[in-house]
């Protein structure tokens, strides 16, 4: 019977980052030692409706030397997370469709997310029911860069 070759990583689907290129995201298979990974380039994942906010949050976050992966809703911020793996999320709470907060509950419901950082970026100022949620930070907009 002849020995059965070891899975190899395969590419994902491909993300794209906020300059529009294509970023694949990598699964582990069984005899993956080890995978490129978005998150050993400490991709930090930005979900906001305002295209204005992705992009200053992009040109700002990739000055400071990290890899930036936008979503303009709730759902492609899930998406992206299950997908990227990044290190931080930063997350809008108003948004049409799946808001932040349930964004937030779904991320620390899945046990492969539920470590990740979350930094609530919004308007509201409701400190206390972010970090019920389990946001590790609340940032109010508009955000001082000094903060």
């Amino acid at each position: 019977m002849p020995a059965e070759a070891p899975a190899q990583a395969e590419p994902a689907a491909a993300a794209r980052d906020a300059s529009g290129k294509a970023e694949p995201a990598w699964e582990e298979g069984a005899g993956a030692a080890a995978t490129p990974s978005l998150a050993d380039r400490n991709t930090i994942l930005v979900v906001d409706d305002d295209p204005t906010v992705l992009e200053l949050m992009q040109r700002h976050l990739t000055r400071e030397g990290f890899h930036v992966l936008t979503a303009a809703t709730g759902e492609e911020g899930l998406r992206l997370a299950r997908r990227a793996r990044p290190r931080v999320i930063t997350l809008d709470v108003m948004m049409p469709g799946m808001d932040g907060w349930a964004v937030l509950t779904a991320l620390k419901k899945d046990p492969e997310l539920a470590e990740i950082p979350v930094l609530l970026c919004t308007i509201l100022d409701d400190r206390s029911m972010g970090f019920a949620l389990g946001a590790s930070e609340f940032l109010t907009k508009p955000i001082d860069r000094n903060h």
